[in-house]
């Protein structure tokens, strides 16, 4: 947590994580969203998760929107699983994917 709160990236992203999964603390999955919006910028991982959960209406409305435009920071930083999951969105609501 003391590395979370002085805002290291992988730290946030795993607060957050804990917080989204009830890993210990409770869970509280608007806390668990802000952590990793506050690591996505610098943490693919953090990006991507974050994608997942405006995909899924998980501690934040559900918005594909934003959702795309999490998996395309995550994907702009490497990550693998980003571009499947553009594609997967894109395909289930009749958009052409991006490539």
């Amino acid at each position: 947590r003391a590395a979370a709160f002085q805002g290291h990236p992988q730290a946030l992203f795993r607060l957050g994580l804990c917080y989204l999964n009830a890993k210990g603390v409770g869970k509280d999955l608007r806390q668990g969203v802000a952590f990793l919006r506050k690591a996505a910028f610098e943490e693919a991982e953090a990006a991507y998760e974050l994608g997942y959960c405006y995909y899924n209406g998980v501690g934040e409305s559900k918005d594909e929107n934003m959702a795309l435009g999490w998996w395309r920071v995550a994907r702009g930083m490497g990550h693998r699983k980003a571009l499947a999951a553009i594609n997967q969105s894109s395909e289930s609501s009749g958009a052409k994917a991006e490539r």
